[in-house]
């Protein structure tokens, strides 16, 4: 990975969080690795019944521990070379946000208030400046950088740098880039009475272009290394026993160069069996999934695609043409959980060179297009347009 920091200071942190497949409470799964009564028997066990449960639950996967280092010295923007981190901290079930880790970031710095679990074990990197000639490398859309040789085995991607929207950061797009990137954050299912069983709850998140009966997924989720360049589906991390979990996941999306009204984003919820008898195991993921909701957020608001933060319902059923459900026409009979309470809490951030965030901007071009389709446009509401982004 080569990250660009266009302001270095000594509060930013490299993260690594550790997953493992789903299993049990992370309390209990963390408890051999801390245990070190007889290494052997217990390395047996564990041994026997991560196989048993990669073969049912392999798919998922829950939050384990995690570990920081600090990337500069100071605000001068050195570099901290020793790619040694912290050591592996035992997740906490209820510190999964990002805002628990930053203050879990400013605990880790003074030892007093450090009372966190340590599993045994280290995480090194190598960390190095790069020099502006550096080869093999694509950007975050995977578009080579040159120099680039063809056929080499190891490849550097950019990693996209989300910058404050402010004035002193503005600069020249000068390459393509189109994205979204969706952070799914919390599912309040504490109080729903629609589902019998509604806990170890896994989100499947989907790109989609059409809302009719047997309509597919686009396959245009970025996949993660070792897997396929592309998905048509991502995961978050799933937590054991709850109700209302919350996430960490980012799923990042290339999208499409003409986005429509029916572009959007589909989750959908599963209550996840952990339990394991003889019979399910050999039955391997058959009955591991149960169906406990939808969501979806469309692309478009007026027009515009934008980064937000938003509240979603949640639907029990998932009917052909449930993106109309807004137009008065032909509604389609939508059961929703807790009457349609906003349930579900999502993150996008759009990166595009192409849809422009300000408002004024999005309106002059949106203009633009009009003017070149329908005869006779009004030039002189295109220069109120142009007045009002130059006086911005």
């Amino acid at each position: 990975g080569i990250f660009s920091v266009t302001n270095p200071h000594a509060d930013i942190f490299l993260v690594a969080r550790v997953e493992k497949v789903l299993q049990n409470g992370i309390t209990h799964c963390a408890e051999p690795y801390i245990k070190t009564s007889d290494i052997n028997k217990t390395a047996q066990k564990v041994l026997k019944a991560a196989k048993q449960t990669c073969q049912r639950l392999g798919h998922y996967r829950m939050p384990f521990a995690w570990a920081a280092k600090q990337v500069f010295k100071d605000a001068q923007g050195s570099l901290d070379m020793d790619g040694k981190f912290s050591p592996l901290y035992r997740q906490d079930s209820s510190k999964i946000s990002t805002d628990d880790l930053l203050k879990l970031l400013g605990d880790i710095r003074k030892p007093e208030k450090n009372k966190l679990q340590i599993i045994p074990g280290q995480l090194n990197v190598t960390i190095e400046c790069v020099p502006p000639d550096f080869s093999n490398t694509v950007t975050s859309s995977y578009i080579p950088v040159k120099p680039f040789e063809e056929g080499c085995e190891r490849v550097s991607v950019e990693i996209e740098e989300f910058l404050p929207v402010e004035a002193k950061y503005n600069y020249p797009f000068t390459t393509y880039k189109n994205q979204l990137y969706i952070h799914p954050l919390q599912l309040k299912y504490d109080n729903q009475k629609t589902f019998t069983k509604a806990r170890n709850i896994a989100v499947c998140m989907q790109f989609r272009d059409s809302d009719e009966e047997g309509s597919a997924p686009l396959k245009c989720i970025y996949g993660k290394p070792g897997d396929s360049l592309f998905a048509s589906s991502a995961y978050a991390a799933v937590l054991h026993h709850n109700q209302s979990p919350e996430f960490y996941a980012e799923v990042k999306i290339e999208l499409p160069v003409h986005v429509h009204e029916r572009h959007h984003i589909l989750f959908t919820f599963y209550h996840v069996s952990c339990e394991s008898s003889s019979k399910a195991s050999s039955k391997k993921r058959d009955g591991v999934e149960s169906l406990v909701g939808y969501s979806w957020m469309p692309l478009l608001k007026d027009g515009r695609m934008q980064s937000s933060e938003l509240q979603l319902p949640v639907a029990a059923t998932l009917p052909a043409g449930y993106l109309c459900q807004d137009s008065r026409k032909s509604q389609p009979d939508i059961k929703w959980v807790e009457n349609a309470k906003p349930l579900f809490k999502v993150k996008t951030h759009v990166a595009s060179t192409i849809y422009p965030q300000d408002l004024h901007l999005h309106k002059f071009f949106q203009h633009c297009q009009l003017m070149k389709t329908t005869p006779g446009g009004n030039p002189a509401e295109l220069i109120k347009y142009l007045k009002v982004n130059s006086s911005d």
